[in-house]
């Protein structure tokens, strides 16, 4: 979803491990106002709220339909596929 400033996205993902469920959070930032679609920077955060990974973002649409690509040090490590629903992009990912 949209950040409170503009360029910027909430992010909040989960992951279920080892028959647990985790939530975790993330703020993107460098993008263009208004838009999902763009590059930025983001950084996720763990339980305690310390940092717990940064890559670089880059969200394409076509049509609907939004791609997703993270990378680590130039490289694609995760991607992902959303779409919009009631105002927020949701995403499913997974690691390259």
């Amino acid at each position: 979803r949209y950040g409170e400033e503009p360029g910027t996205l909430d992010a909040d993902w989960a992951l279920s491990t080892q028959g647990h469920g985790i939530i975790r959070h993330g703020k993107a930032t460098g993008g263009p106002a208004g838009e999902y679609a763009g590059t930025y920077f983001i950084q996720y955060y763990d339980e305690m709220g310390g940092p717990d990974g940064s890559f670089e973002l880059e969200i394409t649409q076509v049509e609907s339909v939004y791609q997703l690509t993270w990378y680590e040090n130039a490289q694609p490590v995760i991607k992902g596929v959303g779409m919009l629903c009631e105002n927020a992009l949701v995403v499913g990912w997974s690691h390259l």
